[in-house]
């Protein structure tokens, strides 16, 4: 198999041929997976266990975990970022922590916590190499791959009957057009690597990425001179705001009703000196970037490339049910226990061992959704002084689609996937009750609730609480 990758322009007939002296070709399911982050390699784990599977996992670097490291291009942390969740909540159902529990953990500790999940799957893994092209073949129900291999620019094809996007969300930094006109130090919240950077600073954040600007609220206190969080959502009415230390200043900036002069902010309709700021962070998350599947018929992004349109619950494309899956696309606040219940649910799917019954009534649901979504026109979701403040933007989401995409993205997403995927595993009703405690605090917007260290128990109490912080 490795000889025939080293020719140039490889034959799409040769793939897998050394299979066929073994087991019928036509019985095996032959995978793509593209992406080695945390998503790929959940998926990577459970189909490298089949015996029905040929599975291949390219990654365009040289290591796995690129976004959860402090150095290169694709670094989406910054040094001593805490995560959003504990331990219990954030780790694999069937691998926990070992060597930090009951807190929440730095990134870094969940890079080593990954090295240590993914060390036994190098072996499935094509590393430096990108996946360029996919091509759909309707008469063969297949996919055809373009694939780019390390620096020697070498192009070869491949067939795969299954295509696993893995890549996740954090690959184009999305900045508001309206804050350019501010000019001071403006960064995306990607490029905030070194808290002490910004010592003894006035510094503006602002954006709806809640999570990565607590994160970095957190890490600034006690180092910048100022931290002014400017809110663009409604989230501020459920802040709690005695909580907040002396030097940090929540703003309200409701959907973005703001101009700047200089390094100066101001509210619209509002008689101020402005606030000045030495560095604006700008929280604002990502747009979408799958170019290996923009050529596709069927492929394409809602309004400005913050999702994907035509997915059954955020991951099962509805044109493609038996052959294109997106893993992990919801992002914020991610558990990896979601993660693995997706990849367990496409397995199942592919292997026919899901609810067809629930998959039937979710495709209906998708198809009945009005084709003109895209096309809306008016102020219906997002007034005119939305993210880009320009009139001439792409139009918005469809208020029905909007509608669809709320409750995909809600907790009730587990059981849908869940009943799906004819997973019978239960949760129990303690641990959602502590997953809703730490969203619940999170909401609540508590500078310091980090540093919480739990006490996690199957008998009641359940759960207790001490404010200290293991990562010092």
């Amino acid at each position: 198999m490795i000889k025939m990758l080293e020719k140039k322009n490889i034959n799409i007939d040769m793939v897998n041929d050394e299979k066929d002296n073994c087991i019928d070709q036509e019985s095996i399911k032959r995978i793509c997976i593209i992406g080695g982050g945390v998503r790929g390699i959940c998926a990577l784990k459970h189909f490298s266990k089949s015996s029905n599977c040929h599975v291949d996992l390219y990654e365009s670097e040289n290591r796995l975990f690129s976004s959860r490291r402090l150095d290169g291009e694709k670094s989406n942390v910054f040094n001593g970022e805490i995560a959003s969740m504990p331990t219990i909540v954030v780790q694999f159902a069937t691998f926990p922590f070992t060597k930090i529990k009951h807190c929440f953990p730095t990134q870094q500790q969940i890079l080593e916590y990954l090295e240590d999940y993914s060390y036994d799957l190098h072996s499935f893994i094509k590393f430096n190499h990108t996946v360029v092209k996919t091509e759909y073949v309707k008469k063969d129900t297949n996919w055809i791959v373009t694939i780019k291999r390390g620096n020697d620019n070498e192009i070869f094809t491949l067939k795969y009957d299954i295509i696993l996007v893995c890549c996740g969300r954090k690959d184009i930094p999305f900045i508001p057009k309206i804050l350019n006109s501010y000019k001071g130090n403006l960064i995306h919240s990607k490029d905030f690597k070194n808290p002490e950077d910004y010592k003894n600073q006035n510094i503006g954040i602002i954006g709806n990425d809640i999570t990565k600007i607590l994160s970095i609220s957190q890490s600034l206190l006690g180092i910048a001179k100022k931290i002014y969080f400017f809110d663009v959502t409604y989230l501020h009415r459920s802040f709690k705001k005695r909580t907040f230390p002396e030097n940090f200043i929540n703003i309200q900036a409701t959907e973005y009703k703001i101009y700047f002069e200089g390094n100066k902010l101001f509210r619209k309709n509002e008689d101020c000196d402005g606030i000045e700021v030495d560095t604006l962070i700008s929280a604002t998350g990502y747009q979408l970037n799958y170019p290996f599947l923009e050529g596709e018929e069927y492929f394409n992004y809602t309004s400005k490339r913050r999702e994907i349109q035509d997915l059954i619950l955020n991951f099962l494309h509805y044109k493609y049910t038996n052959s294109l899956y997106f893993i992990g696309l919801e992002d914020q606040d991610e558990t990896f226990k979601y993660i693995d219940i997706q990849v367990r649910t496409i397995q199942n799917i592919i292997f026919n061992k899901h609810n067809p019954r629930k998959l039937g009534t979710l495709w209906s649901e998708m198809e009945s959704l009005p084709q003109e979504m895209i096309t809306f026109q008016g102020n219906e979701v997002i007034s005119q002084n939305n993210y880009d403040n320009n009139e001439d933007d792409e139009n918005e989401i469809h208020p029905k689609l909007l509608h669809y995409n709320l409750r995909v993205n809600s907790p009730t997403i587990y059981k849908d996937l869940k009943e799906l995927g004819n997973i019978k595993d239960k949760t129990t009703a303690n641990y959602w009750n502590f997953y809703k405690y730490i969203k619940g605090q999170s909401i609540l917007f508590p500078l310091d609730y980090k540093n919480q260290i739990f006490s996690y128990s199957t008998n009641p109490p359940f759960f207790t609480i001490n404010y200290d912080n293991c990562n010092v």
